[in-house]
């Protein structure tokens, strides 16, 4: 199927983040946890005291606020994190991994490794490394401002 021009670069990089995020998400999947529940651990496990606010999470995993809010909600239901006051924003919240969370995190960060290497394997390291410096430069380029979407 041939695409229009215009979205030739969008298409490619969303295929290509689907398939690596279908590769990744198999163990993910496993521990009860969709993809993005996954990277809001891994957002707020990433943040400095191991709490965040729903705005960093959100920019963390380029995400809108809704979405968030939804995957924060599923995630206390569950009992991996707490949410509390945010002493600094009254209009916002802190969210702190628990302990049940803690147990997941290797496994998230294993299966992130092992579909990083398999993504690895597919390209000599000179594309490989290629390849990353575009994306890094084009990400720059773009600018996006994570709150806005």
């Amino acid at each position: 199927m041939e695409r229009p021009p215009v979205l030739d670069i969008g298409y490619l990089l969303l295929t290509a983040n689907r398939l690596l995020g279908a590769r990744a998400s198999a163990r993910v999947r496993e521990l009860g946890l969709t993809p993005q529940q996954a990277v809001a651990l891994l957002a707020i496990d990433s943040s400095s005291g191991r709490q965040s606010t729903p705005g960093r999470i959100a920019e963390f995993m380029a995400a809108d606020s809704p979405t968030v809010s939804g995957v924060i909600n599923r995630l206390e239901k569950r009992g991996l994190v707490t949410a509390s006051p945010n002493p600094a924003d009254k209009r916002s919240r802190l969210i702190t991994l628990t302990p049940k969370a803690d147990a997941l995190l290797p496994t998230i960060r294993e299966s992130l490794r092992e579909a990083s290497a398999w993504a690895e394997s597919l390209m000599p390291a000179e594309e490989l490394h290629r390849l990353t410096h575009l994306l890094e430069r084009f990400v720059e380029l773009l600018g996006v401002d994570q709150s806005s979407l």
